[in-house]
């Protein structure tokens, strides 16, 4: 779940009787937008009204690398795992194509 306060956290459903909090990731300056995880490399992505698009080691909780490519808000991130690419798309009108490996565009 991503919200207003610069945090996003993810869950474990696998009961739905017991939904418990894994982890709770704090590193944004502004509204968290947009989120995503790649279980192949258990990674999460999360795009943010601070600009930036971050990327966790999802077990670990922290961020291995922050993507500044956009002048405005991200609002959207899109995956495509058959192509292991990501899409982000900000209110600067411009989407961003990049590679999950590399983290190039």
């Amino acid at each position: 779940t991503a919200c207003r306060d610069s945090l996003f956290r993810s869950w474990d459903v696998s009961n739905k009787n017991n939904i418990t909090l894994i982890n709770s990731y704090e590193h944004h300056s502004d509204w968290v937008n947009s989120i995503f995880y790649t279980p192949k490399h258990d990674l999460l992505f999360s795009g943010s009204s601070d600009t930036g698009v971050k990327i966790w080691d999802a077990s670990k909780g922290f961020v291995m690398s922050t993507l500044r490519t956009h002048r405005d808000y991200v609002k959207k991130l899109a995956f495509a795992p058959a192509r292991e690419v990501f899409a982000s798309g900000g209110l600067d009108k411009k989407i961003f194509l990049w590679d999950v490996r590399t983290l190039k565009n």
